[in-house]
């Protein structure tokens, strides 16, 4: 949800706030897990990917689906054959099926 807060940061108002609303019915539904940082640190994948990329893709083992706009964290996530999508192949026009958005020009 970090990195979904983080993508919605670099939206427009309107969709940020929808976003946001979305992300707040999505949270309270959620049950919250972790990971210590010295069993993640641990994970070969860490060094390439980090520590916020690695707990991503343990969280994505349980299952869950992973929205990224990190490529390294995206190929990876295929590559081990977990669910996930870049968002950057999403971003633009995704808001066309919403009423009354328009995606932002370029």
């Amino acid at each position: 949800m970090t990195e979904v807060s983080n993508l919605l940061g670099k939206e427009r108002d309107d969709i940020q706030a929808i976003g946001k609303e979305a992300a707040i019915e999505f949270i309270a539904k959620c049950r919250e897990r972790f990971d210590l940082s010295t069993e993640l640190a641990s994970i070969p994948e860490f060094l390439r990917l980090g520590l916020t990329d690695v707990a991503i893709a343990v969280a994505a083992g349980s299952p869950a689906f992973v929205l990224t706009a990190d490529l390294q964290l995206y190929r990876y996530c295929l590559s081990s054959g977990l669910d996930a999508e870049n968002f950057n192949h999403i971003r633009q026009g995704a808001w066309d099926n919403v009423e009354g958005l328009t995606p932002r020009s370029t």
